[in-house]
């Protein structure tokens, strides 16, 4: 099972956006970079690819009481499988009110979709100061595993005053998770680099009413690729290789295959021009 981090899904010709290093090494665990974009778990844990792009501070217009404070209004969020994405919410004091306020996150709805716990929510802290009229980001990380179901949900950010009387500000995130999983190669020597599970290891998907949908991006800026696929992988067309990228962290080629089959099925796939069966990387269909 893996997860993986997230932005925008690339559009060939655009340049994909960046998570910020900087966010992450300060809030969250620090995980292995393969690529500008994405950010790849073993497959024990989660890989982390495009389904996301780090959202700014959420942008609502936050009034808070006399004597209170307020999260603002929460930037939806979309992922695909695999990955993990930070964002921020803006948590506001008014002018009069100085305290410590606690944070958590309440995911009742979430959980009745995600049964099998494999969409994390997490916040960087449990509780804080707020000087009166103080502004504070509030970093927020989501995380789906490639054994996610698809997700058309939301959780709850609530903020409560710790001492004093009482107060509480919440703020829902809408989720969506949907059944498309990101594979980015970058070319090198074989074993070439991929952002995907390493040789030898598999991904398993859950079932999903529409399939799950994989793409394969070329970041190699030095050569073209052809996608060997196997099994319930289809093979790419050898006269129609992933043209080179262009640099600047956008995607050359893009190989899409769409895995309708309602049954649990095995793939694989690997670089039929750089690369043997003895490197490819397995993949597992509608697994319970």
């Amino acid at each position: 099972m893996a997860t993986r981090k997230s932005k925008n899904v690339p559009v060939l010709g655009v340049a994909k956006l960046t998570l910020p290093a900087l966010l992450l090494a300060a809030v969250f665990a620090p995980t292995s970079c393969l690529s500008p974009t994405t950010v790849h778990y073993t497959p024990s844990q989660a890989l982390t690819d495009a389904g996301g792009t780090v959202a700014t501070s959420s942008g609502g217009v936050c009034a808070p009481a006399s004597g209170s404070f307020a999260l603002c209004a929460a930037p939806a969020q979309v992922l695909h499988l695999g990955v993990s994405k930070a964002f921020n919410v803006n948590l506001v004091a008014a002018g009069d009110f100085e305290g410590d306020v606690g944070l958590n996150i309440e995911r009742t709805d979430l959980d009745l979709v995600d049964t099998k716990a494999t969409v994390t929510t997490q916040l960087n802290m449990a509780q804080l100061h707020l000087s009166p009229g103080q502004t504070v980001s509030v970093p927020v990380m989501v995380a789906s595993m490639t054994t996610a179901p698809t997700v058309n949900s939301h959780f709850r950010l609530i903020a409560s005053r710790m001492g004093g009387p009482a107060a509480t500000s919440s703020s829902d995130v809408s989720l969506q998770i949907q059944p498309i999983y990101d594979v980015y190669l970058h070319g090198g020597a074989a074993p070439e680099t991929w952002d995907a599970n390493p040789p030898g290891t598999v991904t398993k998907f859950a079932p999903h009413t529409a399939g799950v949908t994989i793409n394969f991006y070329n970041m190699d800026t030095a050569s073209t690729h052809i996608i060997h696929g196997a099994g319930v992988v289809p093979h790419q067309n050898t006269a129609q290789p992933l043209a080179k990228s262009p640099g600047g962290g956008v995607a050359g080629g893009l190989y899409t295959v769409k895995l309708t089959q309602t049954t649990a099925l095995a793939g694989s796939f690997y670089c039929h021009v750089h690369e043997g069966s003895n490197v490819a990387r397995q993949v597992l269909t509608n697994q319970p």
